[in-house]
């Protein structure tokens, strides 16, 4: 008897958490949807009730739907998140990654809106069962990532492979096109470009002893990547030697190192370890006479780090290399870009002038320099960067030669010269520089100033 009565209890219980569940999605049922188009979730876009017995913490219900545009008399897709069938258990409502997740669910959906609006572009009624069909054949792709995402990252636990899903999806969205594309990011002194689904985060620029540099830094994704132009006013080989110096000195524990030949650059690929840092940073240096360009990765040093290393090698192999010659050519052809006038020059360091009325010549200015260009018409063309110092400190731009000098305003970003061919001959040895503010203790405007060769 006693068994009997505590196996009434048991389904007692079990009918009434049963009662329970089907009460609360009864009123889940009634309450009213909302389908939210593409946009940044936040928990608050949740407002399903969570699923039974389930072991996760969060789940999203987002489709392709499409609509008849009645103005442009087509159909055309778009993605859609459903309120009530999206839910958050209480307890994860703290997690940033969970939701960042979730919204990569509802990104993949926006993904094969676009694919399917590509398709359906222009399609009006008349080709109804047409829509209908990709929509179907859409909705079905769309499943099958969606499971693929859960299924490699187990639902956002494997960190690695999360974050390259992330990398993944981004570029999917943004689109490999190189024209007009924020993610496509192209140095047009170097002549390089390189993509990211991302902003530059930092732009670092300076000088050493032998070299100039600017680098391009990014952070996403748990990695950084940066991108230097490095110019060397002695030239420099990265042999293997020399690299492998340059690592042992840094204290570096070194996992790879060889020759490589890059999309016809020649250089230098490694693997170091951080054991201090616990990173891991894969990089190449590859060589072009007095100019080279860096690339480094760096990614956790952990057991599980597949993820990052596909991310790493994505960017890597996304560097290319270009002739950009064209490009300043016709930007000077566009526009008459900061022709000076000629002066002779009367106040070069005089012992007789009042303070202020002579400028000092001091030969220590760092700039990053695209090759001279010879114009059609015989000018020459100079495009550079001024490295090290703020604009607010220079007061013009100028080019020296011998006893002549020209004056340019200074530009915002690099700077872009035309120096009449009356100006100079060939093999003339050229001032490139710029007038400095001058301190309480100065009695001439100091000219900072880089000389450039023409041959």
């Amino acid at each position: 008897m006693a068994n009997l009565v505590k196996t009434k209890s048991y389904i007692s219980v079990f009918s009434l958490a049963i009662l329970s569940i089907v009460i609360l999605y009864e009123k889940d049922f009634y309450r009213e949807k909302k389908i939210k188009n593409w946009t940044l979730l936040t928990w608050e876009d949740f407002d399903g009730i969570p699923l039974p017995f389930t072991s996760y913490s969060a789940g999203i219900q987002s489709f392709v739907y499409i609509e008849y545009d009645s103005i442009i008399k087509a159909y055309k897709s778009y993605a859609g998140q459903n309120n009530v069938g999206s839910w958050v258990k209480s307890s994860a409502k703290h997690s940033e990654d969970l939701l960042r997740h979730e919204q990569y669910h509802f990104n993949i959906t926006e993904y094969h809106s676009r694919v399917l609006n590509s398709k359906i572009e222009g399609l009006g009624k008349e080709n109804e069962k047409e829509v209908t069909k990709l929509l179907r054949q859409t909705r079905k792709d769309l499943s099958k990532m969606q499971k693929d995402y859960d299924k490699e990252t187990d639902h956002s636990r494997n960190v690695d492979i999360q974050r390259y899903w992330e990398f993944k999806i981004d570029s999917l969205l943004i689109g490999s096109s190189i024209d007009n594309n924020p993610s496509v990011h192209t140095d047009y002194l170097a002549g390089t470009r390189v993509f990211f689904p991302d902003t530059v985060s930092e732009i670092i620029s300076g000088s050493e002893k032998d070299y100039v540099y600017k680098m391009n830094k990014f952070f996403k994704y748990g990695i950084s990547f940066s991108i230097t132009n490095i110019q060397q006013t002695v030239q420099t080989i990265y042999n293997l030697d020399k690299i492998q110096n340059l690592l042992l000195a840094d204290s570096l524990q070194i996992d790879s190192l060889e020759s490589i030949e890059f999309k016809r650059k020649t250089g230098v690929y490694s693997i170091v370890i951080d054991t201090f840092k616990n990173n891991k940073k894969i990089k190449f240096w590859l060589d072009n006479d007095f100019e080279s360009v860096e690339a480094v990765v760096t990614i956790p040093h952990t057991k599980n780090n597949k993820g990052y290393e596909k991310i790493a090698y994505s960017i890597l192999n996304s560097i290319e290399f270009f002739d950009c010659e064209e490009y300043w050519k016709n930007k000077f052809l566009s526009v008459d870009i900061n022709k000076g006038k000629i002066n002779k020059t009367e106040g070069v360091e005089p012992k007789n002038y009042k303070k202020g009325e002579c400028f000092q010549i001091q030969e220590n200015g760092k700039y990053l320099f695209y090759k001279p260009l010879l114009l059609d018409n015989g000018d020459l063309g100079l495009v550079y960067d001024i490295v090290g110092i703020s604009d607010s400190l220079i007061i013009k731009n100028c080019v020296f030669n011998g006893n002549r000098i020209m004056y340019f305003p200074l530009d915002s970003g690099l700077q872009k010269i035309r120096i009449p061919k009356e100006f100079y001959s060939e093999n003339d040895e050229l001032f490139i520089g710029y007038f400095q503010k001058m301190d309480s203790t100065q009695e001439c405007i100091p000219f900072i100033n880089e000389y450039l060769m023409l041959n």
